[in-house]
């Protein structure tokens, strides 16, 4: 089996947070994986896609398949699906034109139609604002989900029978993703996001990147076998910090990011 590494794609330098000289990591070890939350099952399965919106269109798209080699899967005026080789999901990017950028949704799949509802039943009695009742989706791939806010305002979307693209192995040497590995999303207050998808959605946390002095930075927070699908870092506002994937191995991730630094992209 090779090794996998991570390649970390910035959405902007204004979206990062702030850099740090000193850190410590503390890391959250639990003995097993409860299914239960507070508020019901855990009935997340995996991160699926996160969509954003830009402003320059053509050359967020150009970036994402010419440079670093994402597959556009399907395509509508002003709007690209992209899909990484390696991974099942219809897509794993969905860029649309808008005039300012921002962060339309981020989606999780379900495991059944089942449930989708029921998760939705559970938020909806909680009191959480959902955005769209389960109903059939209409985006590639089709599927039944609902979507939400969360606490920060941020849409999460969540799907199950969403057809699955048929993956190919990524060979030895191919610098390109093998699957979207995960979203990193500031908040203005960790704790609270942190606790909001532990209670609401069956989130654990993996890891805790903290300064003796700031306090806590980062929060890591897995609902699969994955270190993390999702990670809140402290910022002044909601915004996009990074979204992250997965190559097939170290010589990969070098090849792939090296190409991205010849072609005049950023080190952040």
């Amino acid at each position: 089996m090779p090794t996998h590494g991570n390649s970390e794609l910035g959405y902007t330098a204004a979206d990062r947070s702030t850099t740090f000289a000193r850190h410590e990591m503390r890391s959250v070890h639990e003995s097993s994986e409860q299914k239960n939350t507070q508020m019901g099952q855990r009935l997340l399965t995996h991160l699926r896609h996160v969509d954003i919106a830009v402003p320059d269109f053509e050359r967020q798209v150009a970036f994402y398949t010419e440079t670093w080699g994402l597959t556009i899967a399907d395509s509508d005026a002003g709007i690209a699906f992209l899909a990484a080789e390696g991974s099942p999901e219809r897509y794993s990017v969905r860029i649309r034109r808008a005039e300012e950028k921002r962060l339309d949704l981020i989606s999780f799949g379900a495991e059944t139609e089942a449930d989708v509802d029921q998760l939705a039943l559970v938020l909806g009695t909680a009191g959480i604002q959902l955005v769209t009742e389960p109903e059939r989706l209409r985006t590639p791939g089709g599927g039944y989900g609902f979507r939400f806010f969360d606490v920060d305002g941020r849409v999460i979307e969540v799907s199950a029978d969403v057809a699955r693209r048929m993956p190919r192995a990524i060979e030895k040497g191919e610098s390109i993703p093998v699957k979207l590995s995960h979203v990193v999303v500031n908040s203005p207050n960790i704790g609270i996001t942190r606790a909001f998808y532990e209670r609401h959605l069956g989130f654990k946390l993996s890891d805790t990147l903290a300064h003796p002095s700031a306090g806590d930075l980062f929060h890591f927070m897995r609902i699969d076998r994955t270190h993390h699908s999702i990670a809140f870092a402290q910022g002044p506002h909601t915004s996009v910090n990074h979204l992250s994937f997965e190559m097939r191995g170290l010589d990969e991730y070098m090849r792939g990011t090296g190409r991205l630094l010849r072609a005049g992209a950023s080190k952040l």
